[in-house]
């Protein structure tokens, strides 16, 4: 503080309080993204009618997964690159 009013207070070392955004949600920090590294999201859609209506029945074996549309009833895997 400079002018000597509570310096001889000892360091708690208390968490610092976590900024938020506009919208209440916490702001990402260098920490929490090494955390929670965030990856893109494609929608997989069914090679065989194009339907995005599909579903993973299947993720045990990462990287691949398996699909099955609920259109056309078919079945796919998919690579996670």
């Amino acid at each position: 503080m400079g002018n000597g009013f509570l310096d001889d207070l000892p360091e708690l070392d208390l968490p610092a309080k976590q900024k938020t955004g506009t919208a209440g949600k916490p702001v990402p920090t260098r920490k929490t993204e090494e955390l929670y590294p965030t990856v893109i999201y494609s929608r997989v859609n069914c090679p065989f009618c194009k339907s995005e209506k599909t579903r993973v029945y299947d993720s045990s074996h990462l990287p691949i997964r398996y699909h099955k549309c609920l259109k056309c009833k078919n079945t796919f895997k998919s690579i996670e690159k």
